[in-house]
């Protein structure tokens, strides 16, 4: 069970790395800014779970290399 649990990890992990790729080659289309991928693709993903503060630490640093607007639902 171990060895399907880890190769599903893997993928995830493998799947999220081609997002952000996805991402970052429609951000050079759209809004034709320079980002370094590299720096993004070689952050190795974290083994425990992330708490639902890093991930939103996580989302809006993504979201100010992309350059995104920050919209509150307050």
């Amino acid at each position: 069970m171990y060895i399907y649990i880890d190769a599903y990890k893997e993928n995830k992990k493998i799947e999220n790395k081609e997002n952000i790729y996805q991402a970052f080659l429609i951000s050079r289309w759209v809004w034709q800014k320079k980002i370094d991928i590299e720096k993004i693709l070689n952050n190795d993903i974290k083994k425990e779970p992330m708490t639902d503060e890093q991930i939103l630490e996580k989302i809006k640093v993504l979201n100010a290399i992309f350059g995104g607007e920050v919209i509150s639902n307050d």
